[in-house]
C-alpha cells in the first residue's frame, strides 16, 4: 500500500494524516491527532507529508501586487478568486516577493509553489509572461463619467394681453412678430 495515496494533508500542509483504518493498513500506529508512526520509528505522517511543486515553464503564474507575492494557480476567471492557488517559494522557504520577474527567471531561479494551498487573493492577479518581467494591470475601475449631451434651456414665458396675462414654463424657444 502507497502511504502518499492514503491519507490527506492537515490544514497547514506540515503532516498527512490518516484514519486509523488507513494507518492500519501501514502497519502504523495511530494516533487521534491522525498521525501514523511507523512500526521501525518514524512516522508515516511527516515522511508523507504534502511536498512543495516545482515551477515550470508551463505553471500559471501571476504577480499580487497588493500582496508583493508571486503565485501559482489551476484557474482564474478575471477577479480575485483563484483555485488552486498556491504561494511561491525560494529553495530556502522564503516568498517570492518584487514585481518585474518573469516565468523564465523563476524557474531558472529553482521557485516551487508552496504545498499548502490558499483561498482568494487580496488584489488583483497579474499573470507572468513566459519572457520579460510582467507588468501589473491595475485594478479594474468604475468607468468614467461620460458627459452627457447639453440640453436645451427651457425659459418661462409670460405673455400680457390686454385684460389678462398667461405665463407659460419649460418654452424652447420664442418668437415675436418682430422676428416672423
Amino acid at each position: 500500500m502507497d502511504p502518499a495515496s492514503l491519507g490527506r494533508p492537515n490544514d497547514d500542509a506540515t503532516l498527512r494524516l490518516y484514519t486509523e483504518e488507513e494507518c492500519s493498513l501501514l502497519g502504523g500506529t495511530w494516533n487521534s491527532n491522525g498521525e501514523c508512526l511507523r512500526p521501525e520509528g518514524g512516522s508515516f505522517s511527516y515522511d508523507f507529508r504534502p511536498q512543495p511543486i516545482p515551477v515550470a515553464l508551463d505553471t500559471l503564474l501571476a504577480y499580487v501586487e497588493a500582496e508583493d507575492l508571486y503565485i501559482s494557480y489551476t484557474e482564474w476567471y478575471g477577479d480575485t478568486t483563484i483555485y488552486g492557488r498556491r504561494n511561491l517559494q525560494y529553495p530556502d522557504g522564503s516568498h517570492v516577493k518584487g514585481s518585474g520577474k518573469s516565468r523564465q527567471e523563476l524557474v531558472e531561479q529553482g521557485v516551487v509553489a508552496s504545498a499548502f494551498q490558499h483561498g482568494a487573493t487580496n488584489g488583483w492577479p497579474t499573470p507572468l509572461p513566459a519572457e520579460g518581467p510582467v507588468v501589473p494591470v491595475p485594478f479594474p475601475q468604475s468607468p468614467e463619467p461620460q458627459p452627457q449631451p447639453s440640453q436645451p434651456t427651457l425659459k418661462t414665458v409670460t405673455l400680457k394681453l390686454k385684460d389678462f396675462s398667461v405665463t407659460y414654463t419649460n418654452v424652447l424657444s420664442v418668437e415675436t412678430a418682430d422676428q416672423a
